[in-house]
């Protein structure tokens, strides 16, 4: 009978050449996440966000609001970096919002695909969205590099406000809502600089203008299966400024807030577009208000701010994105 007993330097080779092919495994396994649109390439995408804020003035305000938001995007150029350019078109806008203040509740709505006769007081502003654009400049790695046409859309927005008072401050907010809002829908998640495999994480910062809050956010590849990459986000959120800015008649309000944001998105590794995404958010903070007055001498006026007013705000909600009939 003839024994075979595999000699030590072979068992070793095997073993070598079995670590070679894991190792091999593991590099194929990674995941470079980046845009890759076309000129050309249309798709259409949904945002939706549901919040609910109280705050105590005196007496407990509670409100909940529901927002959808739809737009059409068309791909205008991509550039030989890779950075491409879009045209982001508003197709549809609703929103719905229920204030209870003590025994006494309020609710107003505007859906732009029921359009009424006159819109809701303060919703005019929010129905003239529908059927303008935005033209947005993003990186392969999915950073919103430049948002073109704002100015030209709060004009539009605001061209059947005949008020004066505040125009200032809602023209300025107006501004930075719809730079949050570009963002948001196509600038949310920041691609890891080099390939991840599944287990590891990337971070990134991002400044929300709209609320002044420093975004810290960490991203982990959960899986990559069928051209889709799951991600697992969790941020925290800081105020961006460790000084509170001092109010004026040109910015009277001022918000400080903290708080986290955690939720799974998932990305088509062909385009680099986040097919859905689904965040919660818990946030506290502070909403200052300074008071202004305003004195008449002559022809000449004299705006002055006394002692700020301020109030404790609590806010927690659901934000979801989705991405129609992605690009092949």
């Amino acid at each position: 009978m003839i024994k075979l007993r595999p000699s030590i330097p072979s068992f070793l080779a095997a073993v070598s050449v079995l670590l070679c092919v894991v190792s091999s495994a593991k590099a194929q396994d990674k995941v470079l996440l980046r845009m890759n649109l076309h000129q050309g390439q249309t798709f259409d995408q949904g945002f939706a966000m549901e919040t609910k804020m109280s705050q105590t003035q005196k007496e407990r305000i509670d409100m909940m609001t529901t927002m959808h938001i739809n737009t059409h995007n068309e791909v205008l150029n991509v550039a030989a970096d890779g950075d491409i350019k879009l045209k982001t078109t508003y197709q549809s806008v609703s929103i719905q919002t229920q204030a209870n203040r003590g025994k006494k509740s309020l609710t107003f709505s505007y859906d732009s695909k029921k359009p009424q006769e006159k819109s809701p007081v303060g919703l005019n502003s929010l129905a003239a969205l529908v059927g303008q654009s935005l033209i947005i400049t993003i990186s392969p790695r999915g950073e919103t590099l430049n948002v073109d046409g704002i100015d030209a859309l709060v004009q539009h927005m605001l061209a059947n406000d005949k008020s004066t008072v505040g125009r200032k401050e809602l023209e300025k907010s107006f501004k930075i809502d719809l730079l949050d809002q570009a963002k948001q829908f196509l600038g949310i998640a920041v691609f890891s600089e080099s390939p991840v495999a599944v287990g590891q994480s990337w971070t990134t910062t991002n400044v929300r203008q709209s609320v002044s809050i420093l975004m810290s956010g960490q991203y982990t590849l959960m899986s990559s299966q069928n051209n889709i990459a799951t991600l697992a986000v969790r941020s925290k959120l800081s105020p961006n400024t460790k000084t509170p800015p001092k109010l004026t008649p040109d910015n009277p309000i001022y918000i400080s807030m903290s708080g986290n944001q955690n939720g799974v998105m998932r990305v088509d590794e062909r385009s680099g577009l986040i097919s859905s995404f689904e965040l919660h958010q818990r946030i506290l903070g502070q909403f200052s208000m300074a008071r202004i007055q305003e004195t008449f001498n002559g022809k000449k006026s004299t705006t002055t701010v006394t002692k700020p007013i301020s109030w404790p705000i609590y806010m927690a909600g659901t934000i979801r994105g989705w991405t129609v009939k992605l690009p092949q």
